[in-house]
């Protein structure tokens, strides 16, 4: 795992996410929280294809 990458665990609410760039949140924070967005849409929408 690239030790770059952060993601505080606080910056999630209930209906949103909040982090200050570089103090919660780093660019590999981002662009991983980005990928994993990506992959539950993704499996979100195989699942209604497949229904």
């Amino acid at each position: 795992m690239n030790q770059n990458i952060k993601i505080d665990p606080y910056g999630f609410r209930e209906y949103d996410a909040r982090w200050l760039y570089e103090k919660g949140i780093s660019k590999e924070g981002i662009t991983n929280l980005g990928k994993g967005l990506g992959t539950q849409i993704k499996n979100i929408l195989k699942k209604r294809i497949q229904e």
